[in-house]
């Protein structure tokens, strides 16, 4: 593997020279370390099959619970292999719209949000032989056709079971959906001056959030004890 050019060949040929002695170990171990970090992996995303690979292993496909959109998102630390991964796509995909964005932690996160994007990038990617991801790709380009609760629970059925306690239903969907609606118009309001209306609106926007957050807590128990019962029989 270590012949092979790739993002970590220059790790992989540290590793099959290790060193015997505790002191060049440790050596050998901060180099490691520092190449993670430092090293530039603009040239390393070299094809759809490289990033077919990626993409199953390190990526996520959603559909958001407010406009039916398709998300690709793609996550890791180093940012610098998310830019390489960006200029990829930049040379690849006409018009291309993507961004890297800091998470929470040390994550970073590569972001695909257009529609014609996220077809665009999804079909390269089966065609390049994605695996894993396959079946989910297949269910949300046919996110035209069918209904958006459909394509989410399909989604989460293949997904597995990871979140399927943060899970929005078609009920937290909807009031996910009132509550941006209602954000809108406070921007608006605030943006025109109009303090009577802003102070009753915020009110509004805080028994709107309070009464999704018991819900969807209320939802999350039910659906946990329905799994209950089911592993009981």
């Amino acid at each position: 593997m270590s012949k092979v050019p790739s993002a970590k060949q220059r790790q992989l040929l540290v590793a099959v020279d290790w060193p015997v002695t505790q002191d060049l170990r440790s050596e050998a171990g901060l180099a490691l370390q520092e190449m993670k970090h430092s090293f530039n992996s603009a040239k390393a995303c070299l094809s759809w099959p490289y990033l077919a690979g990626f993409f199953d292993a390190e990526g996520c496909i959603r559909v958001l619970p407010v406009n039916s959109y398709l998300r690709l998102e793609l996550g890791q630390n180093c940012r610098s292999t998310l830019e390489g991964v960006k200029e990829f796509l930049d040379a690849e995909v006409p018009n291309v719209h993507c961004n890297i964005t800091k998470k929470t932690g040390s994550a970073n996160v590569l972001t695909l949000s257009r529609q014609a994007d996220c077809q665009f990038v999804l079909r390269r990617l089966m065609a390049a032989g994605m695996l894993v991801k396959r079946k989910q790709a297949e269910v949300a380009l046919s996110l035209g056709e069918s209904h958006r609760d459909c394509v989410r629970n399909a989604l989460g059925n293949l997904v597995g079971n990871q979140s399927r306690y943060q899970r929005l239903d078609e009920r937290g969907c909807l009031r996910t959906y009132e509550i941006m609606l209602a954000e809108r118009r406070l921007r608006f309001l605030i943006s025109s001056c109009k303090l009577d209306d802003v102070q009753r609106l915020r009110g509004h926007l805080h028994a709107l959030r309070s009464r999704h957050e018991l819900l969807c807590v209320e939802t999350r128990y039910h659906t946990l004890r329905t799994d209950i019962r089911q592993l009981l029989k």
